[in-house]
């Protein structure tokens, strides 16, 4: 952790590597290892707090998976396509919630992790996962699942109102009804473009590629709208919906913002 001035103001050695980005808040850094633990840091101190731990299976996706923080819970993703919910300042586990179950005779079949970041909007919570399923989760019934739609991806959702947008595994951009999962509309056109996870932006879905461009679909049936080149090789990183458009980090570390108008 840094100071205001950029100096270290404490350093903590976690159990296993960190590839996930932290969450702060309520006076805590939560980090999720490598060796699938969620561990809790005092955010003046370093000091460890509590680390929880759920056992892995032999084989993971090495994915793009994100922590957030709701309400005082953290909602992190486990290995076996779960997700839990964390008290920030306890560590107590509150909820726990199935995305999808391991299917296949094999390890490699049975690979099935959350992707991306869980995401909320209103009542609903989404999540999706590789070889798996899409699932909103309704928060006033306790967590219980609203509903599920078999679906296979690697970067991640957004919602809106209307419509949970998620490339598949295959880069092609679908878009399902909030409500009930029905389709809506499949755009094939970005097909193994090696998508990121979308943005929903006023009335546009924004999606980078491994060329360093920006695509935008219209929201309501898929087609495309536009596309900018923002240089700098292959877009790794989410794209951040912002009142002022679209915030994308280009493949060699620059920030764009692109203003929708």
């Amino acid at each position: 952790a840094l100071d205001e001035s950029g100096q270290v103001k404490w350093r903590a050695q976690a159990t296993s590597d960190v590839s996930v980005p932290p969450v702060v808040g309520y006076g805590v850094v939560v980090v999720r290892s490598g060796d699938y633990r969620v561990q809790a840091f005092n955010a003046e101190t370093g000091d460890r707090i509590w680390s929880v731990q759920r056992p892995g299976p032999a084989l993971t996706l090495r994915a793009a998976a994100r922590m957030v923080m709701i309400e005082g819970l953290v909602i992190s993703a486990i290995p076996g396509g779960k997700l839990i919910g964390i008290n920030a300042v306890s560590g107590d586990v509150q909820w726990e919630g199935t995305v999808a179950i391991p299917k296949g005779s094999s390890d490699l079949e049975r690979v099935i992790d959350v992707v991306g970041a869980p995401v909320v909007l209103g009542q609903l919570m989404c999540a999706v996962s590789y070889q798996g399923r899409i699932v909103c989760f309704d928060i006033a019934a306790g967590g219980r699942p609203a509903w599920a739609k078999d679906f296979s991806s690697l970067v991640g959702l957004a919602l809106d109102t209307l419509h949970v947008y998620a490339p598949n595994q295959t880069d092609v951009v679908t878009a399902l009804n909030i409500q009930n999962g029905s389709a809506v509309w499949a755009q094939e056109a970005l097909k193994n473009r090696k998508l990121t996870s979308p943005a929903a932006v006023a009335s546009t879905v924004a999606v980078g590629d491994y060329e360093g461009f920006v695509h935008f679909l219209a929201q309501k049936d898929g087609h495309l709208l536009a596309r900018v080149s923002v240089g700098g090789g292959a877009i790794r990183s989410p794209l951040l919906a912002t009142p002022q458009g679209v915030l994308v980090q280009t493949g060699d570390g620059a920030l764009v913002m692109l203003a929708l108008k």
